[in-house]
């Protein structure tokens, strides 16, 4: 059976529109269970409500305010206590606690991850994050409420919205990125961190420093040896990941499996010599895995076998 405290902390999480299914299920029970919860449920509604406009929080030591709450109040009255002076004490509380646990659970983050398949994140002020497999970004709570910062392991595209005065941040392991509204691609794990400009203007800097460089629509910004790199976007299949359009041009084999990899969401394994040295030529939109699969035997004359979701390239040559 759930405690008061646990109730809080969910009727919390809804009014923050982050509340899990399962929760929002439980939610409506505790809701249909009585009159008295739904009174309750209101109340604190009302003051989570008032508490919206609030600029920050302070930080707030409950079990120290509760008990000074209880040696001020509790401990002057006699044992007969007025109705209307427990109701008092039983809102004091509750806010006390609404406000502690809310202000805990906004502090932290949420967590996106993709794992074998990408996904898109779409933000509170309505930007978008395509994450490209295996990446993880991390949200503050309070997204969009003072600030737009977030943590971001491995790849993605941002599609940001423009607010000149919440400056949008994302910050990494090696490098950070601000930038007030554009489009722009993000590695944040690669032995060399990368951006590519979309649209837009795009500061980058290394983490604990204040080394940085600003970039704008076509400029990639590259991390080398400790240092800011600029340069034109050397790879015309930077976001080919997200879009699945390709366009190879004298391109060694290798690295053109690599990136039909992150589109497709399959891996490839080379096992011929004749391969290993192989260039590849051609353009690829809006094709299925097996016309882009039926293409490369064409113009190289390869064998393919299956395991699962790898494919193995035997023989073949280049043309």
């Amino acid at each position: 059976m759930l405690n008061e405290a646990d109730v809080h902390i969910i009727i919390i999480k809804h009014l923050s529109k982050d509340a899990s299914p399962e929760e929002e299920q439980i939610l409506k029970a505790w809701l249909d269970e009585s009159a008295a919860n739904k009174d309750e449920f209101y109340e604190i509604q009302n003051l989570w409500s008032r508490s919206e406009s609030t600029a920050s929080y302070s930080p707030i030591h409950v079990e120290e305010e509760w008990e000074r709450f209880k040696s001020e109040k509790f401990q002057q009255e006699t044992p007969v206590i007025p109705l209307w002076r427990k109701a008092a004490f039983k809102y004091a509380a509750i806010f006390i606690l609404a406000l502690f646990s809310g202000t805990l659970y906004l502090n932290g983050s949420k967590t996106y991850t993709s794992t074998n398949s990408k996904s898109l994140v779409v933000l509170a002020d309505g930007s978008e994050v395509t994450l490209n497999r295996n990446a993880e970004l991390k949200v503050s709570r309070m997204y969009n409420w003072f600030n737009r910062e977030m943590e971001l392991t491995g790849e993605a595209f941002f599609e940001v919205e423009k607010n000149p005065s919440k400056p949008f941040i994302i910050r990494s392991k090696k490098t950070n990125i601000q930038v007030l509204g554009t489009s722009f691609n993000f590695n944040s794990i690669a032995s060399n961190p990368s951006v590519q400009v979309k649209t837009g203007r795009v500061a980058f800097w290394k983490t604990n420093t204040q080394d940085s460089i600003y970039l704008t629509k076509g400029m990639e910004g590259r991390l080398e040896k400790g240092k800011l790199i600029t340069s034109d976007i050397q790879d015309p299949n930077f976001e080919s990941w997200r879009t699945g359009s390709f366009n190879f041009d004298q391109t060694a084999l290798e690295l053109a499996l690599q990136q039909l990899e992150g589109f497709y969401e399959v891996e490839f394994k080379i096992e011929s010599d004749q391969l290993q040295n192989c260039l590849l030529t051609s353009s690829l939109e809006d094709a299925s895995l097996e016309e882009v699969l039926e293409e490369l035997q064409l113009l190289m004359g390869f064998e393919i076998s299956k395991n699962n979701t790898t494919y193995i390239l035997k023989n073949g040559n280049c043309i």
